[in-house]
C-alpha cells in the first residue's frame, strides 16, 4: 500500500522549484511500478562506475605520490593517473549530458521499454513552477514520444506534501498516451 504522500517524509518549501522538481522526480519510479514497470538501473550503474573509477584513480595516484614523493612519482605514474582521471571524468560528463540527457526513469514492462526525461528544451524559466516531461515508450519495432506539462500546484498540497494519487494519475496518463501511440503504430504496420 502506497502512502498518500508517496515516498515523501517531510514537507518542502513550495516556493523552491528545485525541491518541487526533485520531489516529483523521486515519485516517478513508484508511480511506474504501480503500472507494472520494473526499473532498469543501467544508466545509473554506468554513471556510478565512471564516478567511482575516477575517484579510485585519484586516490591511488595521491597515495603513490605521498609514499614516494612528488618528483619520484611524477613520471610515469602521476602522469598516467592524471590521464586516466581526466579520461574517466570526461566520460562521466559525456554520459550525464549526452547519454542520460535528463532521464529520470528507465524501465521495462514485457516487450515495452519506457524512458522518462525532464524536458531540457523547454523555453520556460527554471523558476517557473512547471514540470515538463518527455515519455518515450518503445517496443521492438515502434517508438512513441509523449510530452506533457503540468504545474506543481496540481499535485502539491498547501502543507508542502505531495498528493501522490494526483501525481501518479498525471504520470499514468502520459505513459498511457505513449503506450497507445505504440499500439496504434504497431497495428498500422501489421495491416
Amino acid at each position: 500500500m502506497t502512502s498518500v504522500y508517496g515516498t515523501q517524509k517531510d514537507p518542502i518549501n513550495l516556493y523552491n522549484t528545485s525541491l518541487l522538481k526533485s520531489t516529483s522526480d523521486d515519485q516517478v519510479p513508484l508511480a511506474l511500478k504501480e503500472l507494472g514497470y520494473s526499473t532498469n538501473n543501467y544508466l545509473v550503474d554506468v554513471r556510478l562506475a565512471l564516478g567511482y573509477a575516477s575517484v579510485i584513480v585519484a586516490a591511488l595516484t595521491a597515495f603513490y605520490d605521498h609514499k614516494v614523493g612528488f618528483f619520484a612519482a611524477k613520471y610515469p605514474w602521476t602522469v598516467l593517473g592524471l590521464f586516466f582521471y581526466a579520461a574517466f571524468n570526461i566520460a562521466y560528463t559525456y554520459w550525464i549530458w549526452f547519454v542520460e540527457a535528463g532521464v529520470i526513469y528507465s524501465g521495462t514492462k514485457g516487450p515495452l521499454k519506457v524512458s522518462i526525461a525532464t524536458n531540457k528544451g523547454s523555453k520556460k524559466s527554471k523558476y517557473d513552477p512547471v514540470y515538463d516531461i518527455k515519455v518515450t515508450v518503445s517496443s521492438e519495432k515502434t517508438k512513441a514520444v509523449s510530452e506533457k506539462t503540468g504545474t506543481f500546484d496540481g499535485w502539491f498540497a498547501t502543507n508542502g506534501m505531495i498528493d501522490y494519487k494526483k501525481f501518479a494519475a498525471w504520470i499514468s496518463s502520459a505513459v498511457s498516451e505513449a503506450e497507445a501511440k505504440v499500439s496504434e503504430t504497431a497495428s498500422k504496420k501489421k495491416n
